[in-house]
């Protein structure tokens, strides 16, 4: 990783979709309260031409895709169609068959077939990984994140020190085999087997990720390499990014990983946290058990009292959410 300086080189990671710039104020300000240098790129789709513009305005760079769509018969179709399922498990181990391509070459295939049919939460890794995996690695550190659910407390940049990648963990109570919703999202990606495999271990947070630049590159790779493996069908397939990037993690191929939770600080994923384990320290700030300050804040409004409470202490204004899910009704 380059030497870290009094200018480091900060690259935030994320998706707009279907939603106006609005929902992303109390991201953005909160985070040029405590990282004002951080370039901030975004893939977006389904946005308005003047979204995209206040986007612009607030000093994002845009990465712009669209969705493939036409009719045929009067029939809506798209290529990620459940009904061409038997496509979608094909076609991986066709790409590999072919000669005289390097597997980066096929990997990058891969990418460019899967970023078709998968839904926006998923597509997000795919198109960075097509777009910045050369420039990843120059990068001093990176953060890949959600949106309208997180706020900035302290420099996340701050918690990266080397070369390495930091994970947030979910309430421990919960475990990948437990939690209905994580089994079926690892099943669908990994298989049964591999399920059975990793049942004991805690649920890890697809939405706030944050590395070195060269090993979000290497993540995002694995997490590319995982959704596309032959034979699986993920097409729409809500949680499938959390699925991949769970087997990500506990497959342990990255350099010097830490956990993140309620206890250890630095990113608190706060869904399912029950309200009495909230703590807030003398700075009215969300800490953790040793007082100190996170400096991510993730799913902060599953919990009305939190928001009332932390964001004028960010100062910041709360964003009127809208759907996000416009994707799915255009393509019923």
């Amino acid at each position: 990783m380059p030497a870290t300086s009094s200018s480091p080189r900060d690259l935030v990671l994320g998706l707009v979709h279907g939603y106006n710039a609005d929902m992303v104020r109390p991201f953005l300000d909160s985070l040029r309260r405590v990282a004002p240098h951080a370039q901030v790129i975004l893939a977006v789709s389904e946005v308005t031409a003047a979204a995209r513009a206040e986007l612009r305005g607030l000093g994002c760079t845009l990465l712009p895709y669209r969705y493939l769509r036409f009719r045929l018969a009067g029939r809506k179709i798209w290529p990620g169609h459940p009904r061409l399922g038997w496509l979608h498990t094909r076609y991986a181990a066709g790409i590999n068959a072919l000669p005289g391509l390097s597997p980066a070459a096929k990997l990058a295939l891969r990418a460019r077939v899967v970023r078709h049919i998968v839904d926006p939460n998923t597509r997000r890794f795919v198109e960075f990984h097509l777009a910045l995996r050369r420039l990843l690695p120059t990068y001093d550190r990176v953060l890949l994140s959600d949106l309208r659910d997180v706020v900035f407390q302290a420099n996340p940049f701050d918690l990266i020190t080397g070369d390495g990648i930091m994970y947030g963990l979910e309430d421990e109570r919960e475990t990948l085999g437990s939690q209905w919703a994580n089994a079926t999202w690892l099943t669908q990606v990994g298989g049964a087997p591999l399920l059975a495999t990793l049942a004991h271990e805690r649920i890890s947070c697809v939405g706030v990720v944050l590395g070195s630049g060269r090993v979000m590159a290497d993540y995002l790779r694995q997490l590319v390499e995982t959704l596309t493996h032959p034979g699986i069908n993920i097409a729409n397939y809500h949680g499938a990014d959390t699925g991949a990037h769970n087997i990500v993690v506990r497959r342990g191929q990255l350099p010097n990983p830490q956990f993140a939770d309620f206890s250890t600080g630095g990113i608190l994923n706060m869904h399912g946290l029950p309200e009495h384990q909230i703590r807030w320290n003398a700075d009215n700030l969300l800490c953790d058990a040793q007082g100190r300050a996170f400096a991510v804040v993730h799913q902060y409004d599953r919990h009305p009292a939190v928001t009332a409470r932390l964001l004028p202490r960010l100062g910041v204004h709360a964003a009127r959410h809208e759907p996000t899910d416009r994707f799915f009704f255009q393509h019923a």
